[in-house]
């Protein structure tokens, strides 16, 4: 409080109660307001009060507002899902920007860090990129930009050839000026609803083939080009509860917190920068832990989990081990994998 003549012995008085107060100068004080004294919107008098001699008090109105409303969000899940090709054995590749745009351009960035993609030939998979919060609002594209494109090549003589960006004889890189493309979309993210998209990766489209299928390789390049048409799709899925989505692999976080009374545990994913439900049942696998039960999980644990992701967001774990004696600094970004149940 601002005003003049305050003494060490002032005392601020809200609605006629004293309050703790500390003398700043003759001119400021300041007093401990409780949280329930501002709870409910409503007009209070405040006074100074200053104690005998030459005492007196002088006050004032002081109104109380209702807290402006949280705003509004969603959780985005974001699954990556790739169309394999028979002549190639593995595909990696590092997507460094997951961008939601709404009518007017602001972009909303979904990704903690860059994120490391698997697809492997011969199965239809999906790799969980990311789960984020966006808030509540209408999303008309998703722009994403690869980097750091890696293959695994079946040879003539049966041997695996690994091909990255500066590998010799042969190499694969990210077609220059074509890192980045933009997903026309129209979803709307609404307040506490999961909303599902999932990217579509087109090795067929992505990658240089000739009629026969065969790889094209320019002056001892694959160039892939994620512009090229069909070769990134992005699709909006309906979500209903527990939906399965597939399953995770070697996730490692952190555990915040435990409830015993449901099996579940807050688990903070390294790279993803919210923390998400994980719940047990007598399936799940518990390693390395005492006696490898749910009631070892303590929180401040680093463990890493396989899970099911389910569509509201909450994974069902079919195995828990505990990382016994390591830290962040000793894990390497894990490759994010997902099969389809």
């Amino acid at each position: 409080m601002n005003g003049s003549g305050f003494v060490s012995t002032s005392v601020v008085r809200w609605n006629g109660t004293d309050r703790p107060t500390t003398l700043v100068s003759s001119s400021r004080l300041e007093a401990a307001i409780a949280a329930s004294d501002v709870a409910t919107p409503a007009m209070v008098s405040v006074a100074v009060f200053n104690p005998l001699p030459g005492g007196g008090s002088s006050s004032a109105p002081f109104q109380v507002s209702s807290p402006p409303p949280a705003a509004s969000q969603g959780t985005v899940q974001l699954l990556v899902q790739d169309e394999p090709v028979e002549n190639v054995l593995q595909f990696e590749v590092s997507i460094t920007e997951a961008t939601l745009i709404n009518a007017v351009g602001t972009g909303v960035p979904l990704l903690g860090a860059p994120a490391d993609i698997d697809l492997k030939s011969l199965e239809l998979r999906r790799t969980v990129l990311e789960l984020a919060n966006a808030p509540a609002d209408t999303y008309t594209t998703l722009r994403l930009t690869f980097a750091n494109p890696k293959l695994s090549l079946p040879t003539a003589t049966g041997q695996i050839q690994q091909v990255a960006n500066n590998t010799s004889p042969l190499a694969v890189q990210i077609a220059s000026g074509r890192t980045t493309v933009d997903l026309p979309i129209s979803v709307v993210v609404a307040n506490g609803a999961p909303v599902g998209l999932l990217v579509d990766v087109s090795l067929r489209r992505l990658l240089p083939l000739d009629a026969s299928g065969n790889i094209v390789i320019t002056n001892g390049v694959i160039f892939a080009d994620p512009e090229s048409l069909g070769a990134v799709v992005l699709t909006p899925f309906p979500l209903t509860a527990n939906q399965p989505l597939g399953e995770i692999k070697d996730i490692a976080g952190t555990v915040d917190s435990v409830d015993l009374s449901t099996m579940s545990f807050k688990f903070h994913p390294l790279r993803i920068p919210v923390a998400v439900t994980v719940f047990a049942d007598t399936l799940t696998v518990f390693q390395d832990f005492p006696n490898n039960h749910f009631s070892d999980l303590v929180a401040g644990q680093i463990v890493e989990i396989g899970a099911q992701l389910r569509a509201d967001g909450t994974f069902l774990a079919t195995e828990v081990e505990l990382l016994v004696g390591n830290g962040w600094s000793s894990m390497r970004h894990p490759i994010r994998t997902a099969v389809l149940p």
